[in-house]
């Protein structure tokens, strides 16, 4: 994790060990956009802290029920 900058983040090999997802996983997701927002420097791709932060407040669920909700709401907007 890079700290001490006013991007504290993790580089795409740092945040697939943290989840336990292949770096290819982590890649597909960019692709699709479907994983966590990320900044892309050239070739370099950082995952800032705060956008991570914000990946996991978007998929809090408070019941199954509501979780499945969100997920019916995301294949209709993704035409699956």
């Amino acid at each position: 994790m890079i700290k001490g900058s006013l991007l504290e983040g993790f580089t795409p090999k740092e945040l697939s060990k943290d989840w336990g997802k292949s770096e290819k996983t982590l890649a597909r997701w960019r692709y699709e956009g479907t994983g966590p927002r990320f900044v892309r420097r050239g070739k370099t791709v950082f995952y800032p802290t705060q956008y991570l932060e914000e990946y996991y407040a978007e998929r809090t669920a408070a019941s199954t029920c509501e979780e499945a909700a969100r997920l019916d709401r995301r294949r209709k907007t993704n035409g699956r």
